[in-house]
C-alpha cells in the first residue's frame, strides 16, 4: 500500500485491520515497530525491497500475526531525509521486480490542491492562516524547503525515484514528460488504484469488490477519521489557481490518469 495522503490511508488501515482484531490504525498500517521482526524472518530483505518474494510476504505474515497481513508504505512519512528518499522507492525503478507480485498492491491518489490543504490542516497551518498566497510562496514557520516538498508535485514524488532529488527549489524544470511517463507507468503496476476524495463511488465499489472490505464497516471507519474533518481548503483565485497549476504539473497529468484507471475498473466491475 503506498500513501502519501495520510488521513485517507488511516481509515483504509483500520478498515482492512481493525474487523481482524488488530489495531494499527495509529502508526497507519507502516511496519515500524515490526520491521526488525521482518528482516529476521527474511534474512535481511526490507518489506518494501525490490526483491520480496511473494513467498517471504507470506511467510511473515504467518509469524507476525499484529500486522494482520497489512503493511503500508510512507515515504512522505521522511519528508526531511533527502538522502534516503530515493532508497524508499527502489521497486518504482524495476518495474519487473519480484516486489509487483509479492503483494496485493494500492494506490491512494487525490486532487493535489485539496491533498495540500489536508496536509496543512493536520500542520494546523490553515488554523492560524488561511492566506493562501503564503502557502504558495512559502510559510516561515517551516522553511521552504519543507514547504516546497509538499506543494509541489508531491504525488509525483512518491512514483519517480530521483525526482525529489532534482525538486531543491520553487521550479516546474524537473516535471519532464519523461517524468510523467514513468509515472503513469507506476500507476499501471499497481493492482488498485482508489480516490476516495473526488471518486468515492467508484473506489468504494472497487474496495467492496477487489479487497472483499464490508462497504458499511468502512463508511463506518472513515467517518471516525480525520478526512472528514479537513472541511472545505479556501478557494483560489485565478492567479493562484494557475500558479499552484504550475507546480504542480506532473501531479495534474498523474492523477488524471489514475482516476481514469478508476473509472474503467468500476466500470468494469458493475
Amino acid at each position: 500500500m503506498s500513501d502519501s495522503f495520510m488521513e485517507l490511508g488511516t481509515a483504509l488501515c483500520s478498515a482492512l485491520t481493525v474487523p481482524k482484531g488488530c489495531d494499527r490504525n495509529w502508526k497507519n498500517c507502516r511496519p515500524d515497530l515490526e520491521r526488525d521482526q521482518i528482516q529476521k524472518i527474511t534474512s535481511g530483505i526490507d518489506y518494501f525491497a525490490p526483491n520480496i518474494t511473494k513467498s517471504l510476504v507470506n511467510e511473515v505474515a504467518a509469524n507476525i500475526e499484529s500486522l494482520c497481513g497489512v503493511v503500508f508504505h510512507e515515504p512522505g512519512y521522511s519528508f526531511k531525509s533527502r538522502t534516503s528518499w530515493k532508497a524508499l522507492l527502489t521497486p518504482y525503478e524495476n518495474l519487473k521486480s519480484p516486489f509487483w507480485d509479492a503483494y496485493t498492491t494500492v494506490l491512494l491518489v487525490r486532487d493535489p490542491y485539496t491533498r495540500l490543504w489536508s496536509h496543512y490542516h493536520q500542520w494546523e497551518i490553515g488554523k492560524y492562516d488561511q492566506n493562501v498566497d503564503h502557502w504558495l510562496s512559502g510559510y516561515k514557520k517551516f522553511g521552504t524547503f519543507e514547504l516546497s516538498i509538499i506543494k509541489n508535485n508531491f504525488i509525483t514524488q512518491h512514483l519517480v525515484p530521483g525526482f525529489r532529488r532534482n525538486l531543491t527549489k520553487f521550479d516546474t524544470e524537473a516535471c519532464t514528460p519523461s517524468v510523467i511517463e514513468h509515472a503513469k507507468k507506476v500507476v499501471d503496476k499497481f493492482d488498485i488504484v482508489l480516490n476516495f476524495k473526488d471518486l468515492s463511488k467508484e473506489s468504494f465499489l472497487i474496495v467492496n469488490k477487489k479487497l472483499q472490505l464490508n462497504a458499511e464497516s468502512f463508511n463506518g471507519v472513515h467517518r471516525q477519521t480525520r478526512v472528514t474533518r479537513d472541511g472545505k481548503p479556501p478557494i483560489l483565485t485565478k492567479s493562484q489557481a494557475s500558479k499552484f497549476r504550475k507546480l504542480n504539473r506532473c501531479d495534474y497529468s498523474i492523477v488524471k490518469y489514475a482516476n481514469e484507471k478508476i473509472k474503467k475498473l468500476a466500470r468494469d466491475l458493475r
